[in-house]
């Protein structure tokens, strides 16, 4: 069973099939920071609204155009592994521009935000007291985010798509791993729209 499943990592990643989820992964996380931009136009942080209007467009553009790129609708193992480690960076680097706000210097704005989307919760500035609102609701939903990415990940990738990924989420996808994503997307976000 191991050695089957080291085969699986030893194809090559199929750089058409990475960069089309890439993409589609980019629009995502446009819509996602939809949220914290409405947080700080109701804050009135309007330096960090600035930020997300200005970084938003050029994500969602680029992601577009990534999206478009034809590929195999398929999915291997080693490349959800790529995608989901290139997304994770990307959503880190994507959140550090609006954390320049705050941040003194562009490595504390990248920790804050790699902190914050790997639900390690740590921050390198002394003191949070003073900080703008949009600051600290971002930190709070990129780890909501980035947990929901985490779980997401895990099942979808490593509990085989056999009876006990059918058991636990009520699916019948046989070797799909972006199918079978999708599903249990929906049935977790419910989870954790429900929780929060």
């Amino acid at each position: 069973m191991a050695d089957r499943r080291i085969r699986s990592l030893a194809f090559a990643v199929r750089w058409p099939v990475v960069t089309r989820y890439f993409g589609q992964l980019l629009v995502v996380l446009v819509f996602l920071d939809l949220v914290p931009l409405g947080v700080s136009i109701a804050a009135g942080d309007y330096d960090i609204t600035a930020r997300y209007l200005v970084l938003l467009p050029i994500i969602g553009l680029t992601g577009w155009i990534l999206g478009r790129v034809e590929a195999p609708s398929d999915m291997r193992k080693n490349e959800a592994l790529v995608l989901t480690g290139s997304i994770f960076l990307a959503s880190s680097l994507v959140s550090t521009y609006p954390f320049l706000a705050v941040a003194p210097s562009f490595m504390d704005a990248f920790f804050e935000a790699v902190s914050g989307i790997t639900t390690t919760g740590l921050s390198t500035l002394s003191s949070l007291e003073g900080a703008p609102t949009t600051f600290l609701f971002t930190r709070a939903y990129l780890q909501g985010v980035g947990g929901l990415g985490i779980v997401v990940f895990s099942v979808a990738v490593f509990i085989a798509p056999g009876l006990t990924a059918r058991r636990l989420a009520d699916i019948d996808v046989e070797k799909d791993i972006v199918a079978g994503a999708r599903i249990l997307t929906r049935r977790v976000v419910k989870i954790y729209m429900a929780l929060t």
